[in-house]
């Protein structure tokens, strides 16, 4: 029997700016295990009409619907990872997102809450992780990482590459690289092309100290990178078990915060209309 060449399915090896996304996710995606949000304050009124959330609540289930139907189509046949890959970050954070407006307008009890832009829910979630209002059972999504300290953290060249590394680098890695997206978009919105050339050294001081990163944020900014900024670490010969692992982390990353989210809006919804909203 000759074998050709061809009929070989011999995967590319793993390109060094995926395998540093895939480990990010991975990291996130094991240290989300089990994860849970609790509320520390009381709900004692009941004056919030539930109808107004019915459109929200309907969005979250078609997304929810989608990433699950395709999850499975996956599993059935994983080289349909490398389709869902590209679009996983944009529908996840959509779906994360719609959780956070719904939670803040329960605990707001406020339906313009359901109004908020991107960057104002984000901010809102934020300040109710900081001032302990929500916290998650794992303390690491509530710490708040100033940009000047995780500025100061160093890896050895190649470190981040590795499969196996202390999770506790590669969260403090990814949190870096989040950082820098927010520089990014700092930038952008300042139409700075060289951050430390045009920025003045105050300026630039003062952004590291005020700015933050917090955990959470990850589904924000990753889908900034895929709507806007294009997942460049996708385009690549990139084999079908590393699309799968990449695809089948994120998918598992995002059914814990949605687990989390959706266990704490029904408990709300109790207080607050006496139903649960999410079955």
């Amino acid at each position: 029997m000759i074998i050709k060449l061809e009929d070989l399915k011999i995967e590319p090896l793993t390109p060094p700016s995926f395998r540093t996304h895939l480990n990010y996710v991975s990291c996130l995606n094991k240290m989300s295990k089990d994860l849970s949000l609790i509320n520390n304050f009381s709900i004692n009124s009941r004056n919030y009409k539930q109808g107004v959330l019915n459109k929200k609540i309907n969005l979250i289930k078609i997304i929810k619907k989608s990433l699950d139907e395709e999850y499975k189509y996956v599993e059935k046949d994983k080289e349909f990872a490398e389709v869902c890959s590209t679009w996983i970050a944009v529908k996840s954070y959509y779906l994360v997102f719609n959780l956070s407006l719904v939670l803040c307008s329960l605990i707001n009890c406020d339906h313009k809450t359901l109004l908020a832009n991107h960057k104002e829910i984000l901010n809102n979630i934020k300040n109710l992780i900081k001032s302990k209002k929500l916290q998650f059972n794992n303390d690491k999504f509530n710490q708040e990482y100033i940009l000047k300290d995780i500025w100061k953290f160093k890896v050895k060249a190649g470190e981040i590459l590795k499969i196996e590394l202390d999770l506790e680098k590669r969260f403090f890695s990814l949190l870096k690289k989040i950082a820098k997206y927010k520089l990014i978009d700092f930038m952008r919105e300042e139409r700075i092309e060289d951050f430390k050339k045009k920025l003045s050294k105050q300026k630039r001081d003062k952004f590291f100290e005020l700015e933050s990163v917090l955990a959470y944020e990850f589904f924000y900014w990753y889908r900034i990178k895929a709507n806007y900024r294009d997942l460049e670490f996708l385009n690549q010969e990139i084999g079908v078990s590393d699309f799968y692992s990449f695809y089948k982390n994120y998918y598992e990353l995002t059914n814990s915060f949605y687990n989390a989210f959706v266990n704490l809006i029904n408990k709300l919804a109790k207080e607050r209309i006496g139903d649960i909203l999410i079955k």
